[in-house]
């Protein structure tokens, strides 16, 4: 990214106050310049469609919809915006499903200035980001075996030879998601690539 690379933003919460200090936050992003803000889904749909910024920094609860399934809703609509949602308080299963959503980030709302931006960053880039606390426990602990649902699913379907596209399909996801949540299981089986661990899960018994 050159020094003369500008993105826009737009900012969505529900909390008016929050959406002002999220604003004044990243205001002096250099990168970043912040051109409209919403506090419910209906407003963050249309000023996504009029303006299509790159980045929307979006809270998940809204009064009258989920950010995780706007951005999903958006991206079919093929609005190029790239969504990192802005949580309070997260579960990995909620962080999951946002992935399997075709999100590009997600961040906590108490996180440093720092979190925030490498999450946009990241964004602009074309990779995810995933708060490092919430990360922390869908990697799980370092040599562990546990799975999230989704990655039994994954793997499984490893086993029986699928692909990431044949897999996006069945599943409903995107093939980036796929990519993800298989980085992840060659990570916690401690694999060098898919075929050791199909053969990791069947030996544990994982699979069947």
């Amino acid at each position: 990214m050159s020094a003369a690379e500008c993105f826009t933003c737009v900012v969505v919460d529900d909390h008016e106050a929050v959406r002002a200090g999220t604003i004044a936050r990243i205001a002096h992003v250099p990168w970043l310049r912040v051109v409209g803000e919403a506090a419910t889904a209906s407003d963050a749909r249309h000023l996504l469609r009029d303006r299509a910024p790159d980045l929307a920094l979006m809270d998940v609860r809204l009064p009258d919809g989920n950010g995780a399934q706007l951005a999903r809703e958006l991206a079919d609509e093929g609005v190029p915006t790239k969504v990192v949602l802005y949580s309070g308080a997260a579960t990995t299963y909620q962080a999951e499903q946002a992935l399997d959503l075709g999100v590009a980030g997600f961040v906590l709302k108490d996180s440093t200035l720092g979190a925030v931006v490498d999450a946009l960053h990241a964004a602009c880039n074309g990779r995810r980001y995933i708060d490092p606390t919430i990360a922390a426990d869908l990697i799980g602990p370092a040599g562990g075996r546990r799975l999230s649902p989704r990655e039994h699913q994954i793997v499984a379907r490893m086993a029986d030879g699928g692909q990431n596209p044949t897999i996006a399909f069945e599943l409903k996801i995107s093939v980036e998601t796929v990519k993800a949540h298989v980085s992840n299981i060659l990570a916690k089986l401690e694999a060098n690539g898919r075929t050791q661990a199909v053969a990791t899960a069947l030996r544990e018994g994982i699979i069947g």
